[in-house]
């Protein structure tokens, strides 16, 4: 149950933060920790995927995309 409300609050930060405007951020979070290797496209959130892989592909990173 702990772990439950953990990951709801995760997902309402997430969803707040990304209202406010700091989309773009989050993109570049997820590029930046895809590029390092600790998460796949397939762990970013759907909302976001389209915008990360493009991302990728901009800076010559698109194998990471697919």
């Amino acid at each position: 149950m702990k772990n439950l409300i953990s990951r709801v609050k995760a997902a309402a930060g997430l969803f707040f933060y990304v209202m406010k405007g700091g989309e773009q951020d989050m993109i570049m979070v997820y590029v930046s920790l895809i590029t390092k290797g600790l998460k796949a496209i397939a762990d970013v959130p759907a909302a976001l995927r389209e915008q990360v892989k493009e991302m990728l592909v901009s800076i010559d990173c698109g194998f990471l995309a697919e």
